[in-house]
């Protein structure tokens, strides 16, 4: 069986172009919530990074 993606464009939900989602599986937020905070806590130091110098990400 071949199943064809569901695309859902998020502009049509009413995000902004420049908004960041990060999904996962409940799952793997279950079984390895450390994981999940580590890979949170590098994007939030991340965006500060980039809010401080955004020249170097442009």
């Amino acid at each position: 069986m071949v199943y064809q993606p569901v695309v859902f464009l998020l502009a049509d939900y009413g995000y902004q172009p420049y908004a960041t989602t990060i999904e996962t599986k409940k799952e793997l937020v279950e079984k390895n919530p450390e994981l999940v905070q580590r890979f949170v806590d590098a994007s939030i130091k991340g965006w500060y990074s980039y809010l401080e110098n955004p020249q170097p990400g442009n």
